[in-house]
């Protein structure tokens, strides 16, 4: 997804990245958890593509719904 060539790759650049970090959940008031290439890659292959694409589904059309958003369209 970021035009990395490898996990060893991706693990560095979440090392260096605070926003990276705090999106896949590896950072704390300590700092950044070192997550290894092969977590990475036992990470990737927990869902499949199918599921992956369906929860995206889901996502964008509870974004749509106004029922569940408020004015400014952030999730109630």
């Amino acid at each position: 997804m970021l035009g990395l060539p490898s996990f060893r790759s991706y693990s560095r650049a979440l090392a260096g990245s605070d926003l990276l970090a705090d999106f896949c959940g590896i950072r704390d008031l300590e700092g950044i958890h070192w997550s290894s290439k092969s977590t990475l890659d036992r990470a990737s292959k927990f869902y499949s593509e199918e599921q992956l694409e369906k929860l995206n589904q889901l996502l964008t059309e509870t974004c749509a719904d106004t029922e569940y958003c408020g004015d400014d369209g952030h999730l109630l």
